[in-house]
């Protein structure tokens, strides 16, 4: 063979060995893509933080071909290097599972040193490196745990902790190659990217979870309060919700109270309360305890404390307004004033009646004696108006008497329908003289422990108060029912009603509405109630008004 001969088949064999070599490297090339692309596969199939680092350090241990891989948390606030999964390569003999968690102290010069520097490491057991050196850990890697290399690759930093992926070689040792590095750096871009995309997304379902859990404690507490709570737009004026007992507090339906104003409602009874209200709600941003009378469904009024914040909702200027319904207090401090007033006058006229009565009784007989002289007979009218006087007078001090707080009754059972019925015919005779009718509802109701004479007194005032109240024409109705076991005795006229501005002072002594009225008709009554351990209010409208008085069953 000829030199030529020989330069060729050289030149052929170095051929043929760097076509080897290119072979291999596009074939490690093959194998460094594909592993990227399961990766990518397993994070697009999975959300779980684990399930994707167990599949990485799997994918590319055996990509690798090393003995062992591993992936460790070091958390620098628990002091601990803390294991999340581990791949064995099961043609590897004598390699077993290190999954554990160690003390940070042990390796700390080197888990700093990434944490610092966000730096791979490795080292061997002919060279143990600066950093495994000066801790001592190289000589727990290399002759404890019999590692020959190791590789240590960080990713996925935080403040305090990051994820480690850590290769070993049991049986021999390993030098890295930069396209290995740049293959492990590609899987852990990956895993580090997927990791960022499950942790926000679950703190975004952490956050719907927060705000689910928050918006159904609002509707619980909303929708269940006791409270009265409404949602108002401040920019349309409708509202946009209410709770159940703001429904009831006003009489409607869902569907006719949201998507309405209060003036569609008509719920203001004075528009100027409406006008301070939201002058102070626009002012400070929120309006308190504003007292305002308010409409139901029906018309009646009622009177509530009203309290309003601001709110932005969705962009939408918005109300929270609470109402508490204090008529039911108002009541109580009218009836309250009233019984005060009662014991005041019935203190006075405890003091004073008996005094003041004798000698108006003197008076009067020496009157009727002259009047029947014959000089004096010129003076007859006189007499008689003086007379008429002292009658009158003495009448006011007997009302005095009967409001005594005091005053002895005389409990006994008492049936209210046969007391009706026996005034019945009084009643009938004061109507027929004014023209007006009398009709009685008359339930099957149990007895009550009453005084005959006080719950005649009671009667007779509520009935000619009716009677008074009405035109010609209109019809009085008297209704006894059971509520439970209570007994209701209620009087309805057909009058005009009480002038709203009069409410409050119904049943105040002195107070009267009547040209000939002393004032203390109906405070007669509230005494005679208070006497029974009863109770007595009124409703009042356009279409008349009725009085309710409440016994107690035997």
């Amino acid at each position: 063979m000829g030199d030529e001969e020989k330069d060729w088949d050289k030149q052929l064999l170095s051929e043929l060995r760097g076509s080897s070599k290119y072979n291999e490297q596009l074939e490690e090339r093959l194998s460094f893509a594909s592993a990227l692309n399961l990766i990518a596969k397993t994070i697009i199939r999975n959300d779980n933080t684990l399930d994707i680092l167990r599949s990485m350090v799997e994918i590319v241990g055996s990509t690798l071909c090393v003995d062992r891989s591993l992936i460790y948390k070091v958390d620098f606030t628990k002091r601990q290097i803390i294991d999340q999964c581990e791949w064995l390569n099961l043609q590897t003999h004598n390699v077993i599972s290190f999954r554990d968690t160690y003390s940070l102290d042990v390796f700390i010069d080197a888990c700093t040193y990434m944490k610092n520097y966000r730096h791979w490491l490795e080292t061997h057991a002919n060279d143990y490196g600066p950093c495994f050196s000066s801790d001592g850990s190289g000589a727990i890697l290399h002759e404890t745990m019999q590692i020959k290399s190791a590789l240590y690759y960080p990713f996925f930093f935080n403040e305090q902790d990051y994820y480690c992926l850590t290769f070993d070689q049991v049986n021999k040792y390993r030098i890295w190659r930069k396209d290995e590095i740049e293959f492990i750096a590609s899987a852990a871009d990956l895993v580090e990217i997927a990791i960022q995309k499950i942790h926000f997304l679950e703190e975004q379902r952490r956050q719907e979870e927060l705000l689910r859990l928050s918006e159904e404690r609002f509707y619980k507490v909303f929708h269940y309060s006791p409270v009265s709570l409404s949602l108002f737009s401040l920019d349309r004026e409708q509202f946009i919700d209410a709770n159940v007992c703001c429904l009831k507090m006003h009489g409607y339906t869902r569907d006719e109270f949201i998507n309405h104003s209060p003036l569609d409602l008509n719920l203001w009874v004075d528009i100027n309360d409406r006008t301070i209200f939201y002058k102070e709600l626009f002012e400070h941003g929120f309006a308190y305890n504003h007292e305002i009378k308010c409409y139901k469904k029906t018309g009646q009024i009622f009177n509530t404390l009203f309290s309003g914040v601001m709110i932005d909702l969705n962009g939408e200027k918005c109300m929270v307004g609470t109402k508490t319904d204090i008529s039911e207090l108002r009541q109580y401090q009218r009836e309250l004033s009233h019984l005060n007033s009662l014991n005041l006058i019935g203190e006075m006229a405890a003091g004073i009646a008996h005094e003041v009565r004798n000698p108006m009784t003197t008076v009067k007989g020496f009157l009727q004696l002259l009047s029947k002289k014959k000089e004096y007979e010129c003076h007859g009218d006189y007499f008689s108006i003086m007379v008429s006087e002292l009658d009158r007078a003495t009448s006011l001090i007997a009302e005095f008497l009967s409001l005594a707080k005091n005053k002895p009754v005389d409990l006994t059972k008492q049936n209210l329908n046969f007391v009706i019925k026996s005034l019945l015919p009084l009643i009938q005779a004061d109507a027929t003289i004014d023209e007006k009718y009398v009709e009685l509802e008359l339930d099957k109701i149990e007895n009550v422990l009453a005084d005959g004479k006080e719950i005649r007194q009671l009667i007779l005032n509520l009935v000619r108060n009716g009677f008074e109240a009405m035109s010609p024409g209109g019809k009085l109705t008297i209704k006894t029912f059971m509520i439970n076991n209570t007994v209701a005795l209620d009087i309805q006229d057909q009058g005009k009603g009480i002038d709203f501005n009069l409410i409050d002072k119904i049943g105040t002594p002195f107070f009267t509405t009547k040209d000939n009225g002393t004032g203390l008709g109906l405070s007669t009554c509230y005494s005679i109630v208070a006497r029974h351990n009863a109770s007595m209010n009124f409703n009042t409208g356009t279409s008349g008004t009725t009085f309710n008085v409440r016994f107690d069953a035997c």
